[in-house]
């Protein structure tokens, strides 16, 4: 193990979660690129402390993601039932959404035939038909079909729009002095500031209690990934101080302060869409990892599709909708005794 960077403060510290209250909610942060290897690197180097935690305490799983597309996994995510009939129609569709996938392309060239295939639920919309309140916060927008971000659904499918949330927020000194290559250049900053300001939600509507369900993504660390990834990769080795790896260390910082502002019997879920494999390719595998009460300590058996995520996120809740079951949380079904526990007191 490599000692931790020198002359930079240690991580904030953290309150411990606030006591049970019977209700469990689910708060789902999905790190856009965010890949295993750097992760288990910068663990080595003892730097992840909220990470190590995570996949000691809780379950984890290394995910396939294929096509290793975000648009593509975004649609396995948000919309998980398989079509009612797999048409040539559908199978244009689907080729036209792993197209989008590709910066070169940006989006579904065929997306006009979503309106004439069947409808399907999406996640939010099955969460949300009962007692509880869901928040999309996926950042969809262009090539990217996951839902109209920010927006509620629930109780009882009631749709409205989060109030409105600041699209940045400068670091503060205490967070620039621990992550100065956070200003590494003026994109940097502006995609460490984004990161600062989504996580700021999160962490709000932790503790407003209003939310049941939220799903997150941090489409920044993608960007943040392409533009330093090369020169983190490329040596064969690093000093650990670069953008990226500073990155994730922030990240870190911010599950754990999202980690004490939830209850005793929530679920932080910690996940990404694919990994990265150079500066130009993304990797199959994919990050997926449960913290909370009740979870088993443990791994996932062989490498789980990506597609079975939504099936584990509603058993959660207790429900058991007809989607993919890949094998990513096997231990969790409606009947588990552990799992009978409400969504509001």
């Amino acid at each position: 193990v490599l000692a931790p960077l020198p002359g930079l403060p240690g991580p904030p510290a953290t309150a411990g979660r606030r006591p049970a209250d019977g209700r469990r909610r689910v708060f789902a942060i999905l790190g856009d690129c965010a890949d295993w290897r750097v992760v288990e690197y910068l663990r080595a180097r003892g730097e992840l402390p909220f990470h190590d935690r995570l996949f000691a305490e809780g379950w984890r799983a290394v995910l396939t993601s294929r096509p290793a597309f975000t648009a593509a996994a975004m649609q396995s995510l948000v919309w998980p039932a398989p079509p009612g009939r797999r048409d040539a129609l559908g199978w244009i569709h689907q080729l036209g959404l792993e197209l989008a996938g590709l910066e070169s392309v940006g989006r579904n060239p065929v997306e006009w035939l979503s309106w004439v295939l069947p409808e399907r639920p999406n996640l939010f919309e099955t969460l949300g038909r009962g007692p509880r309140t869901t928040a999309n916060m996926l950042l969809a927008h262009g090539r990217i079909e996951a839902g109209r971000h920010a927006e509620l659904v629930g109780p009882d499918g009631r749709r409205r729009q989060l109030a409105s949330q600041d699209a940045y927020r400068p670091l503060r000194p205490e967070e620039l002095a621990r992550h100065p290559a956070l200003h590494h250049d003026r994109d940097t900053r502006q995609h460490a500031e984004t990161i600062a300001a989504e996580m700021d939600v999160a962490e709000r509507l932790a503790g407003a209690g209003t939310v049941d369900f939220l799903f997150l993504r941090l489409e920044s660390l993608d960007l943040l990934t392409h533009a330093h990834f090369a020169a983190l990769d490329g040596a064969g080795q690093d000093d650990g101080r670069g953008p990226l790896a500073s990155a994730y260390r922030y990240i870190d910082d911010r599950l754990a302060a999202l980690d004490a502002r939830l209850d005793e019997d929530d679920w932080l879920v910690y996940l990404s869409d694919h990994g990265i494999r150079s500066s130009m390719q993304h990797e199959e595998d994919a990050l997926f990892a449960v913290l909370g009460r009740g979870v088993p300590a443990g791994r996932a058996e062989g490498a789980p599709d990506l597609r079975g995520v939504p099936r584990s996120l509603a058993a959660m809740f207790g429900l058991d909708p007809s989607w993919p079951e890949t094998g990513t949380t096997p231990w969790l079904t409606r009947d588990d005794p552990s799992d009978r526990i409400a969504s509001h007191p």
